[in-house]
Formats: structure tokens, sequence, C-alpha cells
């Protein structure tokens, strides 16, 4: 059940004539993956989608079994970290990730050695 299942997935834009996203069907397993492809290729549109900030026109996703509507659960699935990361140009990724960890609830006492951990895998 660890793994994102798309079926049919197809994604329109108001006064597009050509959909973002066709009838888009693959099945991806657990782990860390790249979204290559060519600009208007429909890259971001599938992201946007996954992650819950933007909703389908039709097809199925489900996230480790759980449906792309049930917004709170998949936002506890999926991570994203789009190209154009809004934080401060000069903010240490130390920082950066603490500031994540506190919007993530993570306890205080439990920040430094998650961080130093992630830090570590990299």
């Amino acid at each position: 059940m660890e793994k994102i299942n798309i079926e049919g997935l197809t994604k329109r834009y108001r006064g597009k004539a050509a959909p973002a996203l066709d009838q888009v069907s693959l099945e991806i397993e657990t782990g860390m993956y790249g979204l290559l492809g060519k600009n208007g290729a429909g890259k971001s549109t599938l992201m946007k989608i996954l992650t819950t900030l933007e909703q389908p026109t039709a097809g199925t996703v489900e996230v480790c079994g759980v449906p792309i509507k049930a917004v709170k659960a998949i936002r506890q699935q999926i991570g994203y970290l789009p190209q154009r990361f809004g934080f401060y140009p000069n903010m240490r990724v130390v920082d950066a990730m603490t500031y994540l960890a506190v919007l993530a609830n993570v306890p205080a006492r439990e920040q430094s050695q998650r961080i130093q951990h992630l830090l570590e895998e990299v």
C-alpha cells in the first residue's frame, strides 16, 4: 500500500485549449524521486495535484491508499520542495529545517536530533 496510484488523471485550465495533464496513469513505489520534462509538460501541475495544492479535473489519485481529497492525511504522507522555494536567501539550512520542524509540530526537545539525523542522510 505504500505507493502512489494515479488513474486517468486529467487537469484542464480555463482558457487553455490543451490539457495540462491528459489521462495520466502510473504507479509510484515508495522512495525519493525527481520529475523531469520539457517546459509545459505538466510536471508542476502533477506535483501540485499530488501535494493537494490543486484539484484534478478528472481521474483518481491515492497516496498510500488514501484518496487525494483527504487533504490533511495526504499532507502527512508527502513532502514537496519546488524549484523556486520561498525561504530567505541568507537563511542557513539548519534554520530553515528548524522552521519547518516548528510548522510540523515536532517537539522542541526532538528538533535538533531529528535535523542532525536528516542532514547526515544527505
